[in-house]
């Protein structure tokens, strides 16, 4: 019996773990809505997003673009307050909103080109 409890111990020890030494890290609602906005607003830039600057409060993207991001930051770092959180999740779906708005004119135009260019 103390065999089997023993196992069972060890074996609840390495799953719960398995997180830390397979390298996987955790990030903070506001980290995913940096990156999130960062991939839309460094791809309208016809670039990809590569990382944020909290010390100038930027985005950091692959051609070397540098957007602002929304008053986030102080004293060099973003500190993920429920109102840092909110102004980046507002900013992040501001910015997808008008993405998606772009991409469904770009399709209308393209069916309505498609359509008159048949007849």
């Amino acid at each position: 019996m103390q065999l089997v409890v023993f196992a069972v111990v060890l074996i609840l020890t390495a799953l719960l773990n398995a997180g830390a030494l397979s390298g996987t890290q955790y990030i903070s609602n506001c980290d995913g809505y940096i990156s999130q906005g960062g991939e839309l607003v460094c791809g309208n830039l016809h670039s990809n997003y590569l990382d944020y600057d909290a010390e100038r409060c930027t985005l950091v993207c692959t051609n070397g673009e540098r957007p602002k991001l929304p008053d986030v930051c102080s004293g060099g770092k973003v500190n993920c307050t429920s109102e840092v959180e909110k102004r980046l999740k507002i900013g992040f779906e501001n910015t997808r909103t008008v993405q998606i708005n772009i991409w469904d004119s770009m399709f209308w135009k393209e069916i309505i080109l498609v359509t008159v260019m048949d007849q």
